[in-house]
């Protein structure tokens, strides 16, 4: 089909855009989550993974095809989809603190869970009728309205 060369030049110009926006995203983005005093080193593996990954994606596609007869794309489409996925799930730093140090994100976590535990003996005591989740009341800095 005359259209179709179109077609998938398109597609394929749209995935490059789209990989090389997500590793841009992913640079700005890892360098935030890590605390100050590792933050070069956990930029480091993860461009140490991204870099593996763009080696190891023409081998993936060859060796699939010749060993189990199938392209590699439906692999690489489904891991591309699940780390969108996954993603979501990391927090959010906008207009945050960053931690500084290694201490600084225990203490966090600490107090994120002792917060999810007072949340729900909090909800258990409640009855039914009234049952409004206590993580929509705490504001953004973490304190709960008075």
């Amino acid at each position: 089909m005359p259209g179709l060369d179109r077609v998938v030049t398109g597609f394929g110009l749209s995935g490059r855009c789209a990989v090389s926006s997500v590793f841009v995203t992913m640079f700005m983005y890892s360098s935030e989550v890590y605390p100050t005093v590792v933050r070069t080193l956990g930029l480091g593996i993860s461009m140490v993974w991204a870099r593996l990954g763009a080696v190891l994606a023409p081998q993936l596609n060859h060796w699939t095809s010749v060993l189990l007869g199938f392209d590699a794309i439906y692999i690489i489409g489904s891991l591309s989809l699940m780390g969108s996925l996954l993603v979501l799930a990391l927090p959010e730093t906008h207009k945050k603190k960053l931690p500084d140090t290694i201490a600084e994100v225990r203490v966090k976590r600490k107090d994120k869970k002792a917060q999810t535990v007072q949340n729900e003996e909090n909800v258990g005591m409640m009855d039914n009728s009234s049952r409004i989740p206590t993580e929509l009341h705490i504001m953004e800095n973490g304190t709960e309205p008075v």
